[in-house]
């Protein structure tokens, strides 16, 4: 099969086949492959996880319906030397071709690709900065644990997700998730943060040392922390000092409710302070 013109090497198994006119023009804003229609803003910055193969990240540029401003690459950072060869090449493929189309890029390397909470907390953070409008996040390519974690930052941020379908060939148009924005803040109340984020900081040993760190009424205490535990945002592991006690402790989901929450509520502070 005879090679695309001016198209970099292939990409992986897929032998993708990057047209790299068509990147110029989104580049340089003259035109959109979408119908106008469609389109709701004049430029976007991309979001992607990228894994193994340059492909899965690079097919997402000219179908993100818009000009592309900027984009930001995630990857984690592989533990064996043959999945780091790899890395480094599909990066090195993929800021090579982004160096063609003049499209400045930022990378952002995790010390781990399973590092879920290290992930999500930059992810989330990162998009902070941006305008969720002005976003679109390509969910293709990286590791499960990157995906799951911008997803989660999308619910959140209230940012656009999109897959491109790697299974249909002929230049398929991304898929756009329906994702619907989640706000952390209207599923806890805020005495529920205060305990919640109690139990994360300061680690009691038993429900009646919340209670006293807290300041609180023992029924009050476990009102909150029996409704946090039915939403899965607190476990009890057993008391190795008493075994009569049970030890509350902040599971990885009340660890992003929280963390969603305080990236969000410094936006939010941000926003009253510039009005």
């Amino acid at each position: 099969m005879d090679r695309c013109p001016n198209a970099p090497q292939s990409h992986g198994a897929s032998n993708a086949c990057i047209d790299l006119d068509l990147f110029a023009y989104i580049s340089t804003r003259t035109r959109s492959i979408y119908p106008r229609e469609h389109v709701l803003v004049s430029v976007v910055v991309l979001f992607g996880t990228l894994g193994f193969h340059a492909g899965k990240f690079l097919d997402a540029v000219p179908r993100a319906g818009v000009p592309v401003e900027r984009i930001v690459i995630y990857t984690g950072r592989a533990a064996g030397q043959a999945e780091r060869r790899m890395s480094t090449a599909a990066l090195a493929e993929v800021e090579q071709t982004l160096r063609s189309m003049t499209i400045p890029c930022t990378h952002r390397e995790f010390s781990s690709p399973w590092n879920f909470v290290e992930i999500l907390r930059a992810m989330m953070s990162d998009l902070r900065q941006e305008r969720a409008e002005n976003v679109v996040f390509n969910l293709t390519g990286g590791p499960k644990t990157m995906t799951v974690a911008a997803t989660i930052a999308c619910l959140v941020a209230g940012a656009k997700a999109v897959y491109v379908p790697e299974e249909l060939k002929g230049g398929a148009a991304p898929i756009e998730l329906p994702l619907l924005r989640i706000r952390y803040s209207e599923i806890l109340t805020k005495g529920q943060q205060r305990v919640l984020r109690a139990i994360r900081d300061r680690q009691p040993e038993s429900l009646n040392e919340l209670a006293v760190l807290l300041r609180l009424k023992n029924p009050t205490i476990s009102f909150h922390v029996e409704r946090l535990r039915q939403i899965g945002a607190v476990t009890f592991l057993p008391n190795p000092r008493n075994r009569l006690l049970r030890t509350p402790r902040v599971t990885p989901a009340g660890e992003i409710m929280l963390l969603a929450e305080e990236i969000l509520g410094v936006e939010s502070a941000d926003k009253k302070r510039g009005s």
